[in-house]
């Protein structure tokens, strides 16, 4: 006789309704605090020019991608600015509800300090950025 024994996976859960995210959980998602440092710096540095925003469309819906690369044409446009990277100051991160974070970041370029407010929803175990605003 022989008898098999099969491990459920973390993704599969009894009778919950699919909420058509890629039923994704926080627990199986990352820390999201030290994301949001890391892309509020990056959308600064695309948004001057100083980054291809290729580099962080792994990270957004294609939306927030659209939104980066018109604000990264201006700022071809217009000419070269300070090489200096950006500095993130301080993040703030609330979540909602699960699978979804809100999150804000003061970030400072070069004599400029912005705000920027991100909406990331997980989906297949990572963040996404689905909302952006540039204050």
């Amino acid at each position: 006789m022989c008898f098999f024994f099969f491990q459920a996976e973390d993704g599969i859960r009894d009778l919950v309704r699919s909420r058509g995210l890629g039923d994704v959980y926080k627990r199986q998602l990352p820390d999201p605090a030290p994301l949001v440092a890391a892309l509020a710096q990056a959308f600064v540095e695309v948004m001057a020019g100083l980054r291809p925003p290729p580099q962080v469309s792994r990270w957004t819906s294609p939306e927030v991608y659209a939104a980066l690369c018109r604000r990264a044409a201006v700022a071809t446009r217009r000419g070269p600015a300070s090489r200096r990277p950006a500095v993130v100051r301080r993040v703030r991160v609330q979540e909602p509800a699960d699978g979804v974070v809100e999150a804000c970041a003061v970030v400072i370029q070069q004599d400029r300090v912005r705000a920027l407010a991100l909406r990331l929803t997980g989906l297949d175990r990572r963040w996404i950025v689905t909302e952006l605003s540039v204050g």
